[in-house]
């Protein structure tokens, strides 16, 4: 699962800038950046504030951060 990399691109896709996405989740740029790039991981509280800033269902990022590994089971 790479929500960062899920919340970068929604982000950019939207047009919000680091900066502006830091502003409306009340962190620091540096926190985006982290979380964006794996280095750190979000709280529950700022996934959902960043749903509703991006405009998208918790449901749709966390699908988007899947990856194929995620579907792998252990035999």
């Amino acid at each position: 699962m790479d929500i960062g990399k899920a919340m970068m691109e929604i982000r950019e896709a939207k047009g919000i800038s680091r900066s502006e996405m830091a502003k409306a989740l009340g962190i620091m740029s540096q926190s985006v950046w982290k979380i964006e790039k794996g280095k750190s991981w979000p709280k529950p509280k700022t996934i959902e504030k960043f749903c509703e800033v991006a405009k998208v269902p918790l449901v749709y990022l966390y699908n988007k951060s899947l990856t194929v590994e995620d579907y792998i089971w252990p035999e």
